[in-house]
């Protein structure tokens, strides 16, 4: 009977490892970072459109539905894990116009574009592209929560061709695996 019992657990030993050779065959870990828009919001917005490239993080900062602009300002606060690496400025510009950037701290981005003096610096439209900003993704949380953009909206703001604010909301984005 000690036969039989030794030959049952080495078939039962060869299924398992087996089996457990079989398994590493499958994928493992997380899938793709994925960045996915908030919705629309109605009226006057600025929203960030979100697309991951290899190892970049590319974000479109688009103004909706807005009138000639002589201004916009934006916040962005990112993951901590997006090292902000660059900045396009969106076409229509006045060639006057000032563009800055600045990076703050490790998790924010301020972006501006001005016209000079009181006179508008951009022509308005229901989807105006004012910039892209382009950040590497290092160590990107593999589980849990991976963040979000989010534009901070104290920080923020759009003037229309005569320098008045225009009243707007925001829309961020989040990401996920």
């Amino acid at each position: 009977m000690s036969a039989r019992i030794i030959a049952t657990s080495t078939l039962a030993l060869s299924l398992l490892l087996a089996v457990a050779g079989c398994s590493t065959d499958e994928p493992t870990g997380p899938g793709p970072l994925k960045a996915t828009a908030d919705g629309p919001k109605t009226g006057a917005w600025v929203g960030l459109e979100p697309r991951i490239e290899n190892d970049k993080l590319v974000v479109d900062v688009v103004a909706h539905d807005v009138p000639e602009l002589s201004g916009v300002a934006v916040r962005l606060e990112h993951p901590e894990w997006a090292k902000f690496e660059a900045r396009d400025v969106g076409a229509g510009w006045d060639g006057e116009a000032l563009h800055l950037v600045k990076v703050v701290g490790t998790r924010e981005v301020s972006v501006v574009d001005t016209a000079k003096g009181d006179k508008a610096g951009r022509p308005g439209g229901a989807k105006v592209l004012v910039s892209t900003l382009r950040f590497k993704i290092e160590g990107a949380p593999t589980t849990g929560d991976l963040g979000a953009l989010r534009i901070v909206p104290i920080r923020s703001e759009l003037r229309d061709g005569t320098g008045k604010v225009i009243a707007a909301s925001f829309a961020g984005a989040r990401f996920s695996r």
